[in-house]
C-alpha cells in the first residue's frame, strides 16, 4: 500500500509539474500567448482534483486568463470602430449621423487603441466631404428662402432650385432643414394650383368660343 501511495504521489506530482511548466512558460509578448493560455487551462482542467491542488502557480494562470479577456475586449473595441468607420457612406442619408457615431467611438478609445484603427485617416476625407455638403446645402437653402412669390421669375426660380436638388445625393439632401424643404414644397404646390387654375381658364375660354 505504501509503495502504491508513493507511486501515486509521484504520478500526481509529475502531472502537476507538467502543467506548472506550461503556466510558467506563459508570456504575453509571445505571438502564441492566447493559444498558450488556452493550452494551459485545458491541461489543468484535465488533472484530478488532487493533482490540481499540487499546481503551485495556478493563480498565475487565472491572471493570464484575465489578461486574455482584456486583450479580447481591447481588440473588439478596435474592430468595432474600424467597422463603424467602414460603414460611413458619404452619399447616404445617414452620412452625418454615422460619421458622428464613428467619431464618438474612436475618441472613446485609448491612444494605443487609436493607433491600431487602420482606417482612421478616412475621417479626414469624410469631414472634408461633410463641410463641402454643408456649404452646398446652405447655398441652396439661401436660394429657396430668397424666392419671391410675387416675382415674375417665381416659377423659373423654383424650377431652377428643383433642378439643382435633382443632382443632390441623399447625404446632401439630409442637410437641408425640414422647414426649408416644407417652404419649397409650398412653392411647388402653389405653382401646381396656379397651373390648374390656368388650365381651367383656358378650357372655359375654349368652351365659350365653341358656344
Amino acid at each position: 500500500v505504501s509503495n502504491y501511495a508513493s507511486i501515486e504521489l509521484v504520478e500526481n506530482t509529475v502531472a502537476a509539474h507538467v502543467v506548472e511548466q506550461l503556466i510558467t512558460g506563459l508570456s504575453e509578448s509571445s505571438s502564441s500567448f492566447i493559444a498558450d493560455v488556452t493550452k494551459a487551462r485545458v491541461a489543468y482542467d484535465a488533472l484530478t482534483a488532487t493533482q490540481q491542488s499540487l499546481v503551485s502557480n495556478y493563480a498565475a494562470l487565472t491572471v493570464a486568463e484575465q489578461r486574455v479577456a482584456e486583450i479580447a475586449q481591447n481588440e473588439a473595441e478596435i474592430t468595432n470602430v474600424i467597422q463603424l468607420i467602414a460603414k460611413v457612406n458619404d452619399t447616404a442619408a445617414t452620412f452625418q449621423t454615422d460619421l458622428s457615431i464613428a467619431e464618438a467611438a474612436f475618441y472613446a478609445l485609448t491612444d494605443e487603441q487609436k493607433a491600431q484603427v487602420t482606417n482612421a485617416n478616412d475621417f479626414t476625407t469624410h469631414n472634408a466631404m461633410l463641410v463641402s455638403y454643408q456649404i452646398v446645402a446652405t447655398n441652396i437653402e439661401s436660394q429657396i428662402t430668397s424666392i419671391d412669390t410675387a416675382s415674375l421669375t417665381f416659377i423659373d426660380d423654383v424650377t431652377a432650385v428643383q433642378t439643382s436638388l435633382s443632382a443632390f445625393n441623399e447625404a446632401q439632401l439630409s442637410l437641408i432643414t425640414s422647414a426649408t424643404k416644407s417652404l419649397l414644397q409650398t412653392y411647388v404646390d402653389e405653382i401646381a394650383q396656379q397651373q390648374v387654375a390656368d388650365d381651367r381658364k383656358v378650357a372655359q375660354e375654349v368652351i365659350e368660343e365653341i358656344a
